[in-house]
């Protein structure tokens, strides 16, 4: 047996062995950019540009004006009610305002990962904002205090009127 593993030439070995390996290389590596075109037609489209985004149609309609003015007015109602439904629809006219922009995901919290926090200096209110408005639903017995009802307002509307939704 030893006699056997003499005789081999390594040099050729090896060059062949380098070979094989090269060509598994570029093979592996054709069908991993394959992969990678195909998968490109199932990725959700992400409006980066915000600029993009400020020519749709949703953007300067007044009637969009005329919905905030309407939440406004509803936290002014029947304190301290009020202030949560004034919340949890603040929370939700934005959550539509984006989907009709056309940010995708599921919910309100996977459309705001999408945001570039570096294209929004409103973003983090905005986060805190929809977190009130998460215990708002979610916690039983919550209250909230006219402060913070003003505070989670006007983060919405910053952050509406950063996107140029509202003036």
């Amino acid at each position: 047996m030893f006699e056997f593993i003499g005789s081999i030439n390594w040099g050729r070995a090896i060059f062949t062995i380098r070979g094989v390996i090269i060509f598994l290389d570029l093979v592996l590596f054709a069908v991993f950019v394959y992969s990678f075109l195909k998968e490109l037609e199932y990725r959700p489209t992400f409006v980066r540009n915000l600029q993009a985004a400020r020519k749709r149609p949703v953007l300067g309609d007044p009637k969009v004006r005329e919905q905030w003015l309407h939440i406004l007015e509803q936290a002014d109602r029947n304190p301290p009610q009020s202030y949560a439904l004034a919340i949890i629809e603040a929370d939700k006219f934005t959550d539509s305002i984006l989907q009709r922009i056309g940010y995708p995901g599921e919910h309100m919290a996977d459309r705001l990962e999408s945001l570039n926090g570096a294209e929004l200096a409103t973003l983090d209110n905005l986060w805190r904002a929809h977190r009130l408005r998460n215990e708002l639903v979610h916690t039983p017995d919550f209250d909230v205090s006219e402060h913070d009802t003003k505070h989670a307002l006007r983060s919405y509307q910053k952050f509406l009127t950063e996107l140029g939704v509202l003036e």
